[in-house]
């Protein structure tokens, strides 16, 4: 969609964000668009496939998307040993690692 919005700038006057066109065209908020956008761009294979199975709603798997590899690593594995993964266990693996990172002085 955001594509054919951009083409669509292209070829005619069509102004605005193009998170804001896509969001008034299908009737979801921009944040909304950007969490798909994340979710799309940043979740690997098995956690996408979950969501796409709905075992990940949309804020858990947007939180997941956030995390680096060793942490969607550690969100696999409480996936495949749990069948799930709760909002509150995606934000306390974003904790871990923003602790860790914290901690290394990054």
């Amino acid at each position: 969609m955001e594509e054919l919005v951009k083409e669509l700038r292209e070829k005619t006057d069509l102004e605005g964000k193009t998170r804001e066109i896509v969001s008034d065209l299908i009737g979801v908020s921009s944040t909304q668009i950007g969490r798909y956008h994340s979710i799309s761009s940043n979740l690997p294979g098995e956690l996408m496939d979950a969501f796409k199975q709905n075992k990940l709603n949309v804020s858990t798997a947007a939180e997941l998307a956030g995390l680096n590899e060793k942490y969607q690593n550690e969100a696999c594995k409480l996936l495949s040993e749990a069948g799930q993964v709760t909002l509150n266990a995606a934000k306390l693996l974003k904790a871990q690692q923003e602790q860790e990172r914290y901690s290394s002085g990054r």
